[in-house]
This record gives structure tokens, sequence and C-alpha cells, in this order.
């Protein structure tokens, strides 16, 4: 899913509450975010009564790595087999 252009400034966009609280996003948005039907969007509420809407895999993508500066620079899978060949010789 590839974006066709990227939002260099903030758009405003109205939309309209529909029946049970739906809405629809606007074709260029879903457009230019990638997003299709049955993707999952997250509503923050924020503290000055606003909301940021954004789709659960930009924020897998935005938060993926997070904690890597805290791992140690060598792999733990390599540590855990070089641990189970060791085990492994000494029976």
């Amino acid at each position: 899913m590839a974006h066709n252009e990227q939002f260099s400034e903030p758009k405003d966009y109205t939309v309209e509450v529909g029946a049970r609280g739906r809405i629809v996003l606007p074709a260029e948005i879903r457009r230019n975010l990638g997003l299709a039907e049955g993707d999952e969007l997250i509503i923050s509420v924020l503290p000055d009564q606003t909301m940021r809407l954004a789709s659960r895999k930009a924020l897998a993508a935005k938060y993926l790595g997070i904690y890597k500066h805290l791992s140690a620079k060598k792999s733990l899978v390599d540590d855990l087999i070089a641990d189970r060949r060791r085990e492994a010789q000494n029976e």
C-alpha cells in the first residue's frame, strides 16, 4: 500500500456523524494513507477535547523498535544457542 502523495501541511476536512455514530473518511485521505476496508483505526481523545485518528499499522510502525536502545549489542538468540550447546556438551 503505497502512499500516493504526502500531506505536507495540515489539511482540514469536514465529515458528518451519521447513523450509529459512523463517519466516512474522504477518499483522498484513505488513498493517501493507504487505508482499505477493514483496517483498524485508533482514536485518541486529547485533553483539549480534540481527537487524533491513526491507523493501527501507522502506530505499530511508529513504535517499532522504540526500546531497541535498551537491548544488548549482541544477539540474545545467539546467546541462547551458545548456552544450549554448552549444556549439551556437559551432558
